[in-house]
Formats: C-alpha cells, sequence, structure tokens
C-alpha cells in the first residue's frame, strides 16, 4: 500500500477522462468526488469478509467501580468486539441483545468473581455499557473501525493499494464526464471501474474457503 495525496488522485482523474485541458474537473469538484469515492471504496471493502477487519483498531480503559458507562471515540464507524482482561487474560463479551436491556436489575451490580455468570455490553449512543455494573477496576478493550480518512485538501494523503487508486480515479473520472453530460465516455469509465472492482473481490476471495476443503481424514495429529 502507498500514500496518494487527494490532488495525485484529482490529476490521475483528468488524465482517465481527458480533461487535462478543460475546467469541468476544478480542484475544490475533484476534492468532493474523490471524497465520496473514498467513502463509498471505504465501505464496500469494509463490508466483506476479506476487509471487514482492514482497518480495525483497539483501544483500551478501566472500568470504575460503580460506573457501567465509558465513553468511546468519536471516530468509531464500527464497533468490531469488546474484551475484559480477567486474572490477565483477555475474554471477548457478548454484546446485550435489545430485549435483555432488564434482564440486569439495578441493585444486581458487581463483576462477578468468575465468569459464569453472563457479562455483557451494549452501545447506547456514544457510550460503551457494561452489565452488570462493574464495581472493581478491570481493563477492557474496545475494538472498532474508525470512520474514514478525513478528505478536504489536495495534500490530504489516502493509503491505498494501487488498485484501490485506479478505481477511485476510474470513478471520479466516470462522475466528471456525467456532470459534462459526456455520458458514453462516462459509462465506459465506469464499466472500467466496476470490472477493475470485480478483479479486486476475486484476487481477495480466492482462498477465503480453502480452510474448509482441509481434513484430517486418516485421524492422525499432524
Amino acid at each position: 500500500m502507498i500514500t496518494v495525496t487527494v490532488g495525485a488522485l484529482i490529476d490521475g482523474a483528468r488524465l482517465r477522462a481527458d480533461m487535462q485541458d478543460t475546467g469541468w474537473l476544478t480542484d475544490a469538484n475533484g476534492i468532493d468526488l474523490v471524497r465520496s469515492a473514498w467513502e463509498q471504496l471505504y465501505v464496500a471493502v469494509a463490508s466483506t469478509e476479506w476487509g471487514a477487519h482492514r482497518w480495525t483498531t483497539s483501544i483500551q480503559g478501566t472500568t470504575v467501580a460503580g460506573v457501567d458507562s465509558y465513553d468511546l471515540p468519536e471516530d468509531v464507524w464500527r464497533i468490531e468486539g469488546v474484551d475484559l482482561r480477567y486474572n490477565n487474560v483477555w475474554r471477548k463479551l457478548r454484546k446485550r441483545a435489545w430485549h435483555e436491556r432488564n434482564d440486569w436489575a439495578a441493585g444486581a451490580s458487581g463483576l462477578p468473581v468468575t465468569f459464569m455468570a453472563p457479562i455483557v455490553y451494549d452501545i447506547v449512543a456514544n457510550q460503551l455499557v457494561f452489565s452488570p455494573v462493574p464495581s472493581s477496576a478491570i481493563d477492557y478493550k474496545v475494538w472498532y473501525t474508525p470512520d474514514p480518512t478525513p478528505v478536504s485538501a489536495l495534500d490530504n494523503g489516502l493509503l491505498l493499494e494501487p488498485a484501490w487508486r485506479q478505481w477511485i480515479e476510474l470513478h471520479v473520472g466516470a462522475a466528471s464526464l456525467r456532470r459534462e453530460e459526456s455520458y458514453e465516455q462516462a459509462a465506459a469509465l465506469q464499466n472500467a471501474a466496476d470490472a477493475l472492482w470485480r478483479t479486486i473481490v476475486a484476487g481477495n476471495t480466492r482462498d477465503i474457503g480453502d480452510p474448509d476443503h482441509v481434513r484430517d481424514v486418516l485421524n492422525v495429529d499432524l
């Protein structure tokens, strides 16, 4: 992956749309179109099986006795999971279902000594909520996918795979041509972008099912 500036992406889109000497794809328009294309690509990749955790990161915190709710980072796009450290071992927590919201009475506070009792979390507004209410200091970790890198200026950089860069340039070029009402050329670029996306998906999914085909048919420890 390489860092590519928004300005370089706009220049690439101008070249692909043959708009180097026209005023249709201005810097301002280009920034808006790159932002839209980048956000679309980000969501598309993060919504696939192979790209679901491409940008996943984590934060850690410590519970406070009697406090069940903790602020989340402002850049959370999607929560991937929550872990709790017990006896120096990280254990994943189950997310509380909405219909379980009253299953933990207000007086039943205190994380249990063992993990025999259910400890769950929920996301309410922009806060992480534990049930039951913690009665001591325990470390927790929140795994999440952040918002896409903001795009607002020509010198903003995006970390992209080469094929992603090509897709953004094709997508922006096609959008620019549609604004110019050059629909036939726009369709050609959009078709190229769609074909490239199919290639990206195929290249990233070809090995996903392989573990399902591995079998110890002789029941021998390898």
